[in-house]
């Protein structure tokens, strides 16, 4: 009975300066850089992350830079959150395909797992930089496109004129709800595209873009728009220049404010799910730090898709 009660009483002395307990479950702290805060989209993606963290009993810290257009202070972000050494996996959802290249390279030396997050990075451009990710999920962007043009289309079967305002230009996600969209409406034969701009994911760049559409387009039938900021500012554009029932408006993400519009029946919009593109690129990341899996160049990454849906004033 002494000498147990002796080794107990050892290990329990020993066992503070030995770390972790052999019993205990691996605390894992996780970072996940978005965009801005600054547009609804980021913000209920946010709120998916910290609800899947709660769910999974994680720590997780969320990071932004104030406006899109910060592309060096977003890659200026993910090197601090490298540097601290405090977390054991990060989530990415670049600006621009390629502004965060060099970060996640540096996470990979260091042995950090990457997801990517939402915004695709370029993956050829990253491969040939040496880097990878473990993981990637967002909505399928090009379907995106495709169920905006596929509204017009039922809208409008008599065909038209139609005006595409994407985001930055060279953002994947953007040029790919501009090409499922454009593909669409080429497709059905009875549409003519008649204008490809971009609006850098800008409400005031939108009202300024759509308004001079509009002006040298006076029968343009019909707006498609690759996220709600921008929407939004082409909903003034059709508004300031007389046209509210003029020209339909089909936007992406369907946020609190576009959704007021949408009830009074001047726009629709297809919404993703950004609280659960969130959570399920948070699940990915946790999954890799508890398997151990950092990537490699040679691995294929895990790619989830997340589905969307139409939003109309008849089922909002």
């Amino acid at each position: 009975m002494r000498k147990v009660s002796f080794v107990a009483t050892f290990l329990a002395i020993l066992a503070p300066w030995c770390g972790t307990s052999l019993a205990a479950p691996q605390e894992i702290k996780a970072a996940m850089l978005l965009k801005t805060l600054a547009n609804p989209f980021w913000v209920d993606m946010k709120g998916g992350i910290e609800a899947e963290a709660a769910k999974l009993g994680i720590k997780v810290e969320v990071f932004a830079v104030e406006s899109e257009a910060d592309i060096d202070g977003q890659l200026k972000k993910l090197e601090d959150i490298l540097n601290s050494g405090a977390y054991n996996g990060i989530g990415v959802a670049p600006i621009t395909a390629t502004n965060l290249i060099s970060g996640v390279v540096k996470a990979n030396k260091s042995g950090v797992p990457v997801v990517n997050i939402d915004a695709k990075i370029d993956e050829n451009a990253l491969k040939d930089a040496g880097g990878y990710v473990i993981g990637f999920a967002t909505s399928d962007n090009y379907k995106v496109g495709a169920i905006g043009a596929d509204y017009i289309i039922k809208q409008l079967p008599k065909g038209g004129k139609v005006a595409i305002i994407e985001g930055r230009a060279g953002d994947l996600s953007g040029e790919l709800r501009r090409d499922g969209c454009r593909d669409a409406l080429e497709k059905n034969g009875k549409f003519q595209v008649v204008d490809v701009q971009p609006a850098d994911w800008d409400r005031q760049k939108a009202l300024d873009v759509a308004t001079n559409i509009i002006t040298k387009t006076p029968d343009l039938a019909a707006f498609f728009v690759a996220n709600d900021t921008m929407g939004l500012g082409v909903l003034q554009a059709i508004s300031n220049t007389g046209n509210t029932s003029k020209i339909l408006l089909v936007s992406t993400d369907a946020s609190d404010e576009t959704r007021e519009a949408i009830k009074t029946g001047n726009m629709v919009a297809v919404c993703q799910d950004p609280a659960q593109i969130g959570a399920t690129c948070l699940n990915i990341l946790v999954e890799a730090v508890k398997t151990g899996n950092k990537g490699s160049l040679d691995a294929k990454p895990a790619e989830r898709l997340v589905n969307a849906n139409l939003v109309t004033k008849d089922n909002i």
